[in-house]
């Protein structure tokens, strides 16, 4: 298995910045903490289909709650600061769910689009067919970079302004 607990892997961004490609776990809550302070309140929006000025100790113990196979993130570390991070969360049915963000300063450096290809590659590994992601019909940037993945992408309008997009390999 590629994506175990010991996986790293280094990345040069379209910048020329050195990152490390890692998955994370429990003792990252500072860096996640960190990671969403760097957003700015459009990408938390974007992120999290809400306003949230700060991250909720909930949603933080929810984004540390990480076994590595059913519920796991790779982040992607420049220095010591986490600029992004792509997660799945497997629900109790159906598909599981997939989670993306990269703070503003990194976006359209290739942070995202390669988060997204190694957890796709890391689900694969597990046995996921089918995820979903739910994303705001105006984030433009996710919906191409979905619809860029080689796994089959469906959208489908939620009625309530986002769209839940499945990514099918089976």
């Amino acid at each position: 298995m590629r994506f175990h607990v010991g996986y790293r892997e280094e990345i040069v961004l379209d910048s020329g910045t050195s990152v490390t490609l890692r998955l994370l776990h429990a003792g990252d809550r500072r860096l996640l903490a960190e990671e969403f302070d760097e957003l700015s309140p459009q990408s938390r929006y974007q992120r999290f289909m809400a306003v949230l000025p700060k991250l909720p100790a909930s949603y933080l113990d929810a984004l540390v709650s990480l076994d590595g196979e059913r519920n796991l993130a790779i982040g992607a570390i420049a220095g010591e600061r986490l600029i992004g991070s792509a997660r799945i969360s497997a629900l109790e049915s159906g598909p599981a769910e997939v989670g993306i963000e990269v703070i503003d300063r990194c976006q359209g450096q290739g942070v995202g689009r390669t988060l997204l290809i190694r957890l796709l590659e890391a689900a694969a590994e597990r046995g996921f067919c089918s995820l979903i992601a739910l994303v705001l019909r105006g984030n433009r940037a996710a919906l191409e970079l979905f619809r860029s993945m080689d796994w089959r992408c469906s959208l489908v309008p939620d009625g309530c302004g986002a769209i839940e997009i499945e990514l099918r390999r089976c």
